[in-house]
């Protein structure tokens, strides 16, 4: 990914993404414990640390998965599935929120590297659908996904915690407990995402075949 493009994806995506939960977190902490530490890593650092765990990670994943002689001639590209996937996985190691885990903080607090995590992965897919749609000559999708304003994400049952709480939960867990994270399932996930979204625009179960555009 040229640095051209990963700026794109920054300013659009990943810094709203970290600004409005560093609201949402901080609005809490006054409702809750405005004497806790919780701050926002240097930006300039951050976008730097992150970029360069991506490229890595990025590098990894075509070494080891991508060697055949067809994705050698297409240069050795991967989808946005996995990109989101190299995503997540740059922030999660690079967190941009600072705070010690304490007893009875806020669950929003702690989930906070998480959620950012996960938010700017789906908005990656997001933003990566809506230009394929146009691309491929799909407009009217392209536009109800515009109209949207996000992506959607499956409905649980009654009870259930709400699906992004449950993939948010899932990531914390997993990092707390130093499991390693899985690009490729992960990837799955975010395929499955997408697949979902298109079902809803398209009001069809079987999505248009879409020459897909979005590969670094």
């Amino acid at each position: 990914m040229d640095k051209n493009t990963f700026k794109y994806i920054w300013d659009k995506i990943a810094d709203p993404v970290i600004k409005q939960i560093d609201v949402q977190c901080r609005g809490v902490l006054e409702e809750t414990g405005p004497d806790m530490y919780f701050e926002l890593v240097d930006g300039n650092k951050l976008y730097r640390n992150i970029k360069h765990t991506y490229e890595k990670v990025k590098d990894s994943l075509k070494e080891n998965y991508y060697k055949n002689e067809d994705t050698i001639n297409k240069g050795n590209l991967i989808d946005v599935h996995k990109i989101a996937a190299c995503l997540c996985y740059s922030f999660i190691q690079n967190k941009p929120f600072d705070f010690k885990i304490k007893r009875n903080m806020p669950w929003d607090i702690f989930l906070s590297n998480y959620k950012a995590a996960f938010n700017v992965s789906t908005g990656f897919v997001y933003i990566s659908l809506i230009a394929d749609y146009f691309i491929n000559g799909y407009d009217e999708f392209a536009n109800k996904l515009l109209d949207q304003k996000s992506i959607r994400l499956p409905i649980t049952s009654k009870g259930h915690d709400d699906y992004s709480i449950g993939r948010i939960n899932a990531l914390a867990l997993n990092d707390l407990y130093g499991n390693t994270f899985d690009l490729m399932s992960y990837a799955d996930m975010m395929f499955w995402i997408e697949y979902y979204n298109r079902q809803l625009v398209e009001q069809s179960l079987n999505p248009v075949e879409l020459d897909r555009c979005t590969k670094i």
